[in-house]
């Protein structure tokens, strides 16, 4: 295990201040209710690197949506995603809901299931996952938490 000396530990709740910061700034300017939506949103522009339009057209982000916070459909693969943008410290992520975003996988495999919840967005979503992994296409699963 690497020690984090004094300097280490400013410097990890410096980057830490930052990106709440940073998300606090992209709720109020990108005019979102949630600050879990504008956590995906800095995800999707800083992590994955997409410009501002496509990260806002790739939140998915709604009521009974399995997890799905985000869809990132590329040439050589499909990004599922989860962001957990927790306010406290003491929150935690335990095995069960990792096993819940997993198992979101089958589900978007099968359209029919998802037309069911008259959900047009992830409907079109799973209609694309299920032809692209019919083809072979590589699929990732990302799960993100900050605290």
């Amino acid at each position: 295990m690497q020690k984090i000396n004094k300097k280490g530990l400013e410097l990890k709740q410096d980057l830490i201040k930052i990106v709440k910061q940073d998300v606090e700034e992209i709720k109020e300017t990108e005019n979102y209710a949630e600050i879990g939506k504008a956590f995906d949103f800095w995800l999707l522009t800083n992590y994955f690197d997409l410009d501002k339009e496509t990260a806002a057209i790739n939140i998915v982000d709604c009521p009974n949506d399995k997890k799905v916070d985000a869809f990132i459909e590329e040439e050589e693969n499909i990004k599922i995603i989860q962001c957990k943008f927790f306010n406290k410290i003491e929150k935690e992520v335990g095995g069960n809901e990792i096993a819940l975003f997993k198992g979101c996988l089958d589900w978007l495999r099968k359209p029919e299931e998802v037309k069911k919840l008259n959900l047009p967005r992830l409907y079109n979503l799973a209609s694309i996952l299920s032809e692209r992994w019919n083809e072979g296409i590589e699929v990732q699963l990302h799960f993100f938490c900050f605290w």
